[in-house]
């Protein structure tokens, strides 16, 4: 097995999903798409990790645009009741 850089201070993506209450096939998915946190790496057949910074790098971003998404779904929202409305 080949050591891991020390400075990479790795978090394990089954504990990274459970953290944020998803499957980790789903934050693989994410991360492969560009929609999750990069860098992640095989520590084994069938374990992945996320190093740290990148994973805080991708939390803090994401928390920074939650506004704005949370306006977009408020707008598709309102967009569906008055189309709702009009078929009525």
């Amino acid at each position: 097995m080949i050591p891991l850089p020390p400075d990479l201070d790795p978090i394990p993506a089954r504990l990274l999903a459970r953290a944020l209450g998803v499957k980790a096939g789903s934050l693989a998915k994410a991360s492969h798409r560009g929609r999750g946190p990069t860098g992640r790496f095989l520590l084994a057949d069938n374990a992945a990790a996320y190093p740290r910074a990148s994973v805080e790098t991708w939390l803090r971003d994401r928390e920074a645009g939650a506004p704005a998404r949370l306006e977009a779904a408020r707008a598709r929202a309102a967009k569906a009741r008055e189309a709702k409305r009009r078929a009525a």
